[in-house]
Formats: structure tokens, sequence, C-alpha cells
């Protein structure tokens, strides 16, 4: 076979730049360089011709014979040049055309396009490109738990069932008729349904609660030098409240605040908690939904669940009475949400026994229908501090995330992080605190993509500084989302609820 027949073979590859060392086999030598820098181990015997090409250098030479490999008995094969032969040179200088690439490919049938092209603009290098087929592994089965009924013991389920005292649910009308929820709850609990809170056995004395529901674990001076700086800016228009406001109850201040706050579209559009229209439902809804939209896009979604300590509890007065003048509320109508807030007094009562009254000078009153509403308004602005991600509340549930590719994980926790730090410089100046041990971390996607991107090592989303791990499932109000947003999870731990429901 003459030289140019040589090159010509369609599973021969030259390979240049290999140091050549006198008494060398050439073949060892190939096999281990193919282990050490492609991570690709070659079997000697597997290859027909290794030898070096051309005149051995004189003594003293730094310039390398190529060595020509031929693959044939591998399961490798080089593809020629769709016009035929081999591929014409592909690094071109201004005295010198060299051959350096080929395409060597394990399955051929897999090809379905390949070429040479030049890009004189961009580089003296031509393009090599190759087009394949690949197959898309197929995701691992899922493993479905399921109640098998064939073999139930019919005789003992009958027994057990008929000593059940199930006149009791026969003296009971329908659940569509005026009688009271806790009357039929009362009735159901007789039959094993539900939590039995008898004998109910406390860690803390009566006092040791009082002054946990009193103090406030936030400090109020960072909230203090705040309002200071705080600088209302009121609405030209006025609320006010209307005749006899006083001597009625919150309800009807509620009625009122609201109507305005409403009409006025002064209400946050992603707050969901307290408003008339909106639920979780609402909540979950537009989050999983933006989720899916990223899924069907080839996206990655990475949220926080952001979750803070007492927040109801931890209002600074104040401020919220400061921010009332921004949504445009009358000198009278403030005067009169201060007199509702101020000297309040709570106790903790077990039973029969009672301990002393505490005066709450911080927070809105729990079980009330204005406090939820006063709550909305305290923390209305609290997403203006965000500058990439996306968002949506429930009260003081906080739900951040925002979608990215695969290839911008670092990019997209980088935002993310800086949108935690202006929340978390939010909620120190306004007398609250974010619990980073039960806020989450979790990045949702689709199953074949997922896999792709290792999280295990970082970078990860922090809180104040501490890092949080990013789990395989979060609950998310009331519902349990996980990593592939399936509800597989969710439904089992309902169902599991249900039946334990029935206690014996």
């Amino acid at each position: 076979m003459d030289g140019l027949a040589q090159y010509q073979r369609r599973n021969n590859v030259r390979i240049f730049g290999i140091p050549e060392v006198n008494g060398e086999n050439v073949t060892t030598v190939i096999t281990k360089l193919s282990g050490e820098k492609l991570d690709l181990q070659i079997d000697s015997s597997l290859i027909d011709r290794c030898h070096r090409v051309g005149r051995p250098p004189a003594p003293g030479a730094t310039k390398h014979r190529a060595v020509l490999v031929n693959l044939s008995a591998t399961k490798l094969g080089v593809l020629s040049s769709p016009r035929g032969g081999c591929f014409t040179a592909t690094h071109h200088t201004a005295t010198s055309h060299t051959l350096l690439d080929l395409i060597a490919v394990s399955e051929e049938t897999a090809v379905r396009s390949y070429g040479q092209m030049p890009a004189p603009g961009l580089s003296c290098h031509d393009l090599i490109y190759c087009v394949c087929a690949v197959k898309v592994p197929k995701p691992e089965p899922k493993l479905i738990h399921y109640r098998d009924f064939r073999n139930i013991n019919y005789p003992e389920l009958f027994e057990e069932a008929a000593g059940l005292p199930w006149y009791i649910l026969l003296q009971m009308i329908s659940l569509g008729s005026a009688r009271s929820t806790a009357l039929k709850w009362r009735a159901l609990k007789k039959l094993g349904v539900g939590k039995d809170k008898n004998g109910l056995v406390l860690n803390h004395s009566p006092d040791e609660l009082n002054d946990s529901f009193a103090d406030i674990p936030v400090a109020s001076d960072p909230a203090r030098a705040y309002t200071e700086e705080y600088v209302s800016a009121p609405r030209e228009v006025e609320f006010h409240f209307g005749a006899g406001t006083e001597a009625r109850t919150g309800k009807y201040a509620h009625e009122q605040i609201n109507t305005y706050i409403s009409a006025h579209n002064l209400f946050n559009k992603f707050q969901s908690g307290f408003r008339k229209g909106f639920s979780t439902m609402t909540a979950l809804l537009c989050v999983t939904e933006d989720i899916r939209f990223a899924i069907d896009n080839k996206q990655l979604t990475l949220m926080v669940l952001i979750d803070m300590s007492k927040a109801f509890d931890s209002i600074y007065h104040p401020l919220l009475l400061k921010k009332l003048v921004n949504f445009g509320f009358s000198a009278g109508s403030i005067t009169w949400i201060k007199s509702y807030l101020k000297d309040r007094q709570q106790c903790v009562r077990v039973g029969v026994f009672s301990v002393e009254w505490r005066v709450v000078n911080r927070g809105v009153p729990q079980g009330s229908v204005l406090g939820p509403l006063l709550f909305n308004l305290y923390i209305n602005d609290l997403t203006d501090r965000l500058s990439f991600t996306k968002y949506h509340m429930y009260a003081d549930d906080l739900q951040l995330y925002l979608h990215f590719d695969i290839d911008d994980f670092d990019s997209a926790v980088n935002k993310m992080n800086a949108d935690l730090v202006g929340i978390s410089e939010w909620v120190a100046q306004h007398g609250l605190s974010i619990n980073e041990g039960k806020s989450k971390a979790i990045i949702v996607g689709h199953n074949r993509r997922l896999p792709n991107l290792d999280y295990s090592n970082g970078p990860f989303v922090a809180i104040n500084d501490k890092q949080l791990e990013y789990c395989h499932s979060v609950k998310n109000l009331g519902v349990v989302m996980n990593k592939h947003l399936d509800w597989t999870e969710h439904i089992t731990n309902t169902c599991k609820g249900s039946l334990l429901a029935f206690t014996p």
C-alpha cells in the first residue's frame, strides 16, 4: 500500500505532537495516552496497526514524527469527507495547509450530517461539525403503591364495623342543614374520627406560655431607627371613617378600609392573603403555572419559601401608622387605629386557671377581623426590594422564584441571593425576623432535565449568611410540592392522613 492510500483509509487516525523515544512501543504509548488524556480505555489487541510515519529524525532533532493508528478493529469509525476520501486541509497559514482534524464516531448510523466549513474571519482553523441523533434515555418507571383489596379478611372487618356506635350517625341530620359544624365534629369524634385533645400535657407553665406570647424576640431598635427616617408621602385621596365607627366593632372599620383600598387598587397585586376573591388556591395556581410554563420552555425554577417568626405579633405600631399616611388615611382615622392598637392585654388560661394580664405593645390582635388587613398594609411594600425574582405572598408567607437555563445556574443563585439580601434588610428595618431554619429552597424542573444539574455541591442560596440546602420536596401553603412538580407525594400524605384519622 503506498503512502497516499494509507492516509485515505477511513479508519486511520494520524496523531501529532507525541514525543518520540528510541526503542518505544508505539501501541503502548497510544493506549496509555488515550487513558490519561481522553479517559478512553483502548485494548491494544484491538489496534490493527500503529507506527510512526516518515523518516526517523536526525539526532538532536526537536520535531517528532506523527503516529498513524488503524482503528478498524475497534468500535470507532473515522468519517470520510462528504465529497469522498478524507477531509481537505483544516489548518491554514500563509505558507502551509495542514490536515489536523478527523471525526471518529462509535455509531455511524446515528450520524445525520457532517462536514467542513471554512471560517476565515474568525480563525485559521476550519470548522468541523457533526450532527448526531442522540437517543434520550427513558425516565425510570414510577413505583406506585396501592392497597390490595383482594385479600381482605371480611369476617374480621364486619365484626369490627359492627362494634361502632352507628346510631350516632343516624341521629345526625344531613351536612347541608343549618346544624353547627362544632356539633357534627363532636359527634364524629365519638366514632374515633379526628384528634383527641383529652389528656393534653403542657411541657411549660402558663406563665412561661404567657411570656412567650407577650414578649417579642425581635428587638424594636432597628424599626425605631427606620421609623425616624421614614418619610410619609400622603395620597391626594384621603380615607375617613364613616360616622359612628368608634361605637362599632372592628368589622365595620374593616369593611370601610377594605372598600377604600380595593377601590383605589392599593393592595400588592400578588398578595392573596385575607382578600376577597383570593385564597391559597390563587397563590398556588399562579406559582405552579409559572413553573409549568418554564418547564415547557426547557427551563428550571429556583424557588425559596421564606418563613417569618411571629410576624403578626412583631408589627411596630409607630411605623404602621406612618405607612397608613401613605395610603391616604386621614389624621382622625389614624387616631382611631392608634387607639384600637394601644394598651391591649393578654393572658393564658389553662382550664380554670389563668395568669396575670400582660400589656402587648406590638403586633395586631390575633383572631380579629381588622388585624390581618393592617398586617397586609404593613408589608405591602416588602417586594419593592426585589430586582430579579418573581414572587407571590399569602399574608406573611413569601415565595420567591426565578426561571433559568441549566447553564445559568450560578447566575440564578447570585440573583436570588441579591434579592434575599434586600428582603432581609426590609424585614430587619420593620422589626420582623426571618426564621432561616424553616425557610426552604428547592429547584423544580422536568425529570429528564433536572438530573443534568449537579447542585449537591452548590452554589447555594443563603439568608442572613445561613446556607439553605436544596430540598427534594417542600410544603407550600399546605400542599407538598416536589422537584418534578407532580403531586404523588401530596396525594400519598393526604390519603395517609385520612386513614389515620379513623383511630380504633
